[in-house]
C-alpha cells in the first residue's frame, strides 16, 4: 500500500512539473515578441506648425474676446515664438551639410545685389498657423517688421498681435480664445523677446537667428536656402502683382517642408511656408505694404524691460565658427 502511495505521488509530481514547463515555453515567446511589437510602433506625430499654400492666406476676423472665454488659470496657448522653435532641428549645434545647390548663381547675385541697395525696411506683418487633430489650434497674427542696416549688423525689430483658438474638451466652452502680444528687439547678435498674455509679461534673451529673428534679405537667407535638404526650385508665382522667386526644400531632421519666395525686384523674402508631413500643421510668416529706406529713431531697435520682469536667459553656445547652427 505504502509503495503504490509512492508511486502514485512521484507520478502526479512528474505530470505537474510536465504541465509547467509546457507553459513556461509557451508564455517564452510571447515575451519575446512583445519588445519588437514596442520597437516598431512610430512614435506619435508632433504638433508641428507649417505653413501653406503659395500666396497669403486671407486673415479670418477673430470673435471678441469674453471674461468667460479668457480665465486667468487658462493655461498659456502656443506662441509663434515656441512653435516657430519647435520647427528647429533638434541638435541646435549640429550644423548640417549643405544641401545640393539648385540655386542659379546669377539669381543669386541679382538678389544679393538688389538687398546691398537697400538701408532698412518696413512693412506689414502677418503670420498665420494652424494645427488640426485632438489638439486643434488656430492662431492669426497681425503686426510689423522694421530692420535697419547698421555697422555690419541687421537690426530687427517686430510688433505682433495674436488670436489664438485652441480647442478644449469643454462642451459648454469648446473653444478657448486668448489674446497675445510680442515684441522682439535683436541688435544682430542678441534677441530679446517680450510675451505678454492676461497682462502678464515674460522676457527671453536668445541668439539672434532663425527661428527667433525673421531675416528677409541677403546672405543669411541663401545660407538657410542652402541649408534645407532636397532644395529644388519651383515655378515662378506672382505676390501683390510682383514676380516672386519660389524654393522648396526639407529643415534637417525636422521632416517638414520649407518654402522660400523672395521678391525679383528687391531680392526680399516675401513669405516663408513651412509644413509637417501630413499638411495637418502650417505656418505662414508673410510681409506687405514693404517700404524701403525708412527713417528710423536711434532708440527704435533698443530693447527696455518692462518694469519689474526678469529676463530670462536662453542663449545656446556658439559653436566652433563663432554662429548658431540655426542661423539662416
Amino acid at each position: 500500500m505504502l509503495y503504490r502511495t509512492l508511486v502514485a505521488v512521484i507520478t502526479l509530481t512528474s505530470l505537474l512539473s510536465l504541465i509547467g514547463l509546457s507553459a513556461c515555453h509557451r508564455d517564452k515567446p510571447e515575451e519575446a515578441e512583445e519588445t519588437p511589437r514596442q520597437e516598431q510602433t512610430p512614435p506619435a506625430p508632433g504638433a508641428s506648425a507649417g505653413p501653406e499654400a503659395s500666396s497669403p492666406r486671407r486673415q479670418e476676423p477673430t470673435p471678441p474676446l469674453t471674461e468667460r472665454q479668457t480665465p486667468a488659470s487658462a493655461p498659456p496657448s502656443p506662441t509663434t515664438s515656441e512653435t516657430a522653435s519647435a520647427q528647429a532641428p533638434p541638435n541646435l549645434l549640429a550644423r548640417p551639410a549643405p544641401a545640393s545647390d539648385n540655386i542659379p548663381a546669377e539669381l543669386e547675385q541679382e538678389m544679393l545685389a538688389h538687398w546691398e541697395e537697400i538701408r532698412s525696411v518696413s512693412a506689414k506683418l502677418t503670420t498665420k498657423f494652424d494645427r488640426l487633430g485632438d489638439r486643434e489650434t488656430h492662431q492669426n497674427g497681425l503686426g510689423v517688421y522694421n530692420c535697419l542696416k547698421r555697422k555690419g549688423k541687421i537690426l530687427v525689430r517686430t510688433k505682433l498681435s495674436n488670436a489664438i483658438t485652441a480647442k478644449q474638451d469643454d462642451p459648454e466652452v469648446p473653444w478657448l480664445l486668448t489674446e497675445q502680444r510680442v515684441n522682439k528687439y535683436s541688435d544682430g547678435q542678441f534677441v530679446h523677446i517680450i510675451d505678454e498674455r492676461y497682462k502678464r509679461f515674460t522676457v527671453t534673451k536668445r541668439r539672434a537667428v532663425y527661428p527667433y529673428v525673421l531675416y528677409i534679405g541677403g546672405k543669411r537667407v541663401f545660407r538657410f536656402l542652402r541649408r534645407l535638404e532636397g532644395l529644388q526650385r519651383l515655378p515662378n508665382e506672382t505676390i501683390d502683382d510682383k514676380d516672386i522667386y519660389v524654393f522648396e526644400g526639407t529643415l534637417p531632421g525636422a521632416r517638414r517642408k520649407v518654402r522660400v519666395y523672395l521678391d525679383k525686384e528687391t531680392g526680399i523674402m516675401r513669405q516663408m511656408v513651412t509644413e509637417n508631413e501630413t499638411s495637418e500643421s502650417t505656418l505662414t510668416f508673410a510681409v506687405s505694404e514693404v517700404k524701403l529706406n525708412v527713417e528710423f529713431s536711434e532708440d527704435h531697435f533698443v530693447f527696455v524691460p518692462p518694469d519689474g520682469v526678469e529676463v530670462q536667459d536662453l542663449t545656446i553656445p556658439l559653436d566652433p565658427d563663432g554662429q548658431a547652427a540655426t542661423e539662416p
